[in-house]
């Protein structure tokens, strides 16, 4: 966005006064001159280049009258310079600032940079009631700072660091932890130390959460085949190994095909993750063994390069009979595929904001700190364990079909919320220690899936825990710990009533 042309206009100004001095002082001196002061060459000149020309005023002089053929010929551009300036100025500043002071009491969406996925979230903001999107410079002629210092509820304005350039991203996040505003910035790095209104999201962990929340996985012994390269990939089954925990004796095999060599070396515990689940990794061709896919209960094409995702669907579909779904990111729609990961779907406020995550993971947060007297303050809380939070608040859907077995899929999610936890407090011994096998199960490959390994004496430095152990191996007191996940539920059916 241009910005007001301040050097261009005041460069007239001195120029004028300059000629119009001139004016005076040469006609004054002239006896039969009628130009005597600076009010009488003020009112030639401004008639002069209106084009009006009274001609009650004029110059009698020689050098008199060459000034007069510069002001003749600036009227035919210097009338057309002001107003565009000045018609330019109130657009790019006073036109956004009253917007702004009109939409005071409204939520504010400030992007910092225009760009395709930017845009499509914009879009969707822009469609909300009582809200105002806004780039800043770009379409607003106001610098985020100075947005910023007309806004004085922080608490409802949207910062959206967005574009390709992550450590620009980082850095720009950083200079407005402190402003009290919201602010959600694109990176697939997480520094440990957050503020609590900064959200730190990356498009593959988008997908991959989308995708296995609207594809839960429902049964103990699904066989899934994964085929891609690239963060996406790596992205769906990270989260699937970490979200897919429905049964203490679950049996569920992962095929997977594609160039998993640097998921494999990030993630040196695979093999303590998937005790009870089968992972198989592939490097030949993803059509070497098409007999699997006959077989498999789904199929998922998550490669980088959406082309290649149809390509390899049609492929399949043309050469071989396939009972299971099948779900890939495709840029257009296939019959006998499921398309997902579009960026209508990844860019949408739900996700990239997770207003709702957030508030179930405070939630989660404060039933632990009342149930084991911890004084922890979800603010100043590092970002790893923020995450761990948000990881459990995302596997309430899977707790809720556990509980319910899918028998209350079409009520509204508040009695969801009060028949699961009906049936939770109900449960007798040995179903409540199921319940919390399982979360003890999706607790540990949490950890183990970052980094996190076995230790009789806990030290957060290293990464190291004592209950990074099977559940049987637990004292009592450390298995009920595993109840407050589930607590949540009960919360949650209050909390909406």
């Amino acid at each position: 966005m241009k910005k007001t042309p301040w050097k261009t206009i005041l460069g007239f100004t001195a120029a004028y006064m300059a000629l119009l001095v001139g004016l005076v002082r040469v006609e004054s001196a002239a006896p039969e001159g009628v130009i005597h002061t600076l009010a009488d060459g003020f009112w030639f000149t401004l008639t002069t280049l209106t084009t009006v020309g009274y001609g009650d005023l004029y110059p009698v002089t020689g050098i008199g009258r060459l000034i007069g053929m510069v002001f003749q010929l600036l009227s035919l551009g210097l009338l057309a310079v002001l107003v565009g300036a000045a018609a330019l100025m109130f657009k790019g500043t006073i036109l956004p600032w009253v917007q702004l002071k009109l939409h005071r009491k409204d939520d504010w969406y400030i992007f910092t940079s225009h760009a395709p996925e930017s845009d499509a979230l914009a879009a969707k903001l822009d469609a909300k009631e009582n809200g105002l999107v806004l780039f800043a410079e770009e379409n607003s002629g106001l610098t985020l700072e100075q947005i910023l210092a007309m806004r004085h509820d922080h608490q409802r304005t949207v910062i959206f660091c967005i574009g390709e350039n992550e450590a620009e991203n980082l850095r720009l996040s950083a200079r407005l932890r402190d402003t009290g505003a919201k602010v959600c910035c694109q990176s697939s790095y997480e520094p440990e130390q957050l503020s609590a209104n900064e959200i730190i999201f990356d498009p593959a962990s988008l997908c991959a959460r989308l995708y296995w929340q609207k594809s839960p996985v429902t049964k103990k012994d699904e066989t899934m085949i994964l085929v891609g390269s690239g963060m996406y990939a790596e992205a769906l089954l990270e989260y699937a190994l970490i979200q897919n925990v429905i049964d203490p004796e679950q049996s569920i095999r992962y095929i997977v095909y594609g160039e998993f060599g640097n998921f494999r070396r990030n993630h040196p515990m695979l093999k303590e993750i998937c005790m009870s689940d089968k992972l198989e990794f592939h490097e030949e061709p993803w059509n070497q063994y098409l007999s699997d896919y006959e077989e498999a209960d789904r199929i998922i094409f998550c490669d980088a390069v959406k082309r290649i995702n149809m390509d390899r669907v049609m492929q399949l579909l043309r050469y071989r009979p396939v009972h299971g779904r099948v779900y890939a990111m495709m840029a257009a729609d296939l019959e006998g595929a499921v398309n997902f990961g579009t960026e209508e779907e990844i860019w949408s406020p739900e996700y990239v904001m997770r207003t709702e995550l957030n508030r179930t993971a405070m939630y989660l947060h404060e039933i632990y700190c009342k149930q084991y007297g911890s004084t922890a303050d979800w603010n100043h809380l590092g970002s790893f364990t923020r995450r761990s939070n948000l990881a459990s608040a995302d596997h309430l859907p899977l707790k809720l079909s556990i509980l319910l077995n899918d028998e209350a899929a079409d009520e509204p999610i508040e009695n969801r919320y009060r028949l699961a936890y009906e049936k939770f407090t109900a449960a007798g011994p040995e179903e409540r220690d199921r319940y919390r096998e399982i979360e003890h199960m999706r607790w540990m490959r949490f950890h183990l899936m970052n980094g996190w390994q076995y230790a009789p004496v806990r030290d957060n430095a290293r990464r190291r825990h004592p209950s990074l152990r099977p559940f049987s191996e637990l004292t009592p007191e450390d298995q009920a710990k595993d109840d407050y996940g589930w607590e949540l539920i009960g919360t949650l059916a209050n909390r909406d009533r």
